[in-house]
C-alpha cells in the first residue's frame, strides 16, 4: 500500500550558480534531509511489516543511506536491503519491522553522513526522491491491521560546519500528505 513520497538530501539549500544579488551568498545554507515514519499499530496482535522505498532517478544506493528504528527511545541502526525482486536497484527495503499491539514506533530513514569519512557532508550533492509503500509480512501474526501512517520529512540547516564559527543551526519539520489524505491504514496480506 502506497504511504507518500520522501525525500532525502546533503545539498545547499540555494545552488553555488546563483551568485546575484552578491548577498545571496550570505544566505546559503547546507540541508541534511530526512524521512520520519510514525507507525501505530491499533489493535490488540503484533503485526511484522515491510517498507520498500523506490526511486529511479537516481536510484537506491544503499550505501549513503542508513535506517534507525526507535522503540521505547532507543534508536536502533539498521540499513535498507536491496529488492532482489525488481531490477535495476530501484527499491529497497527494510523487512521484518515488528510492532507490538497497541504500541508505536518510529522509523528513519537518513542520507549517511558518516560512512566513507563524512563524504555526503563533504562533496554536499546528494538527492535521492521517490516513494514509499507499506506491506504486511508473510510471517506477520495477522493477515489484516490497522495503522496509523504518519510520514514527515525533517531537515536541518547549516553554514559551515568546520569553519570554526556559528554553524547557524536552524530544523524544520513538515508532514507529507497520504494517498488517502489520512493517517489511518488498513493493510491485508496477499
Amino acid at each position: 500500500m502506497l504511504v507518500s513520497t520522501f525525500e532525502l538530501l546533503v545539498k545547499p539549500q540555494l545552488p553555488a550558480t546563483i551568485t546575484s544579488p552578491p548577498l545571496i551568498s550570505s544566505l546559503r545554507r547546507t540541508v541534511i534531509q530526512g524521512y520520519f515514519l510514525n507507525i501505530a499499530n491499533v489493535t490488540n496482535t503484533p503485526v511484522i511489516l515491510s517498507l520498500a522505498f523506490t526511486a529511479v532517478t537516481p536510484s537506491v544506493d544503499i550505501n549513503q543511506t542508513f535506517t534507525f528504528l526507535d522503540v521505547g527511545g532507543i534508536n536502533v541502526e539498521g540499513d535498507l536491503t536491496p529488492d532482489p525482486a525488481v531490477p535495476g536497484g530501484i527499491r529497497a527495503r527494510f523487512n521484518n519491522l515488528t510492532i507490538p499491539a497497541n504500541d508505536t514506533i518510529q522509523f528513519i530513514l537518513q542520507p549517511d553522513i558518516v560512512r566513507n569519512n563524512g563524504e555526503l557532508l563533504n562533496t554536499q550533492n546528494f538527492e535521492l526522491r521517490g516513494y514509499v509503500e507499506i506491506f504486511l509480512a508473510v510471517n506477520s501474526p495477522t493477515r489484516i491491521a490497522s495503522l496509523l501512517v504518519t510520514p514527515e520529512q525533517r531537515a536541518t540547516f547549516f553554514k559551515a560546519l568546520n569553519a570554526g564559527g556559528d554553524p547557524q543551526l536552524d530544523q524544520i519539520i513538515y508532514n507529507l500528505p497520504t494517498p488517502n489524505g489520512g493517517s489511518l491504514f488498513t493493510i491485508t496480506r496477499e
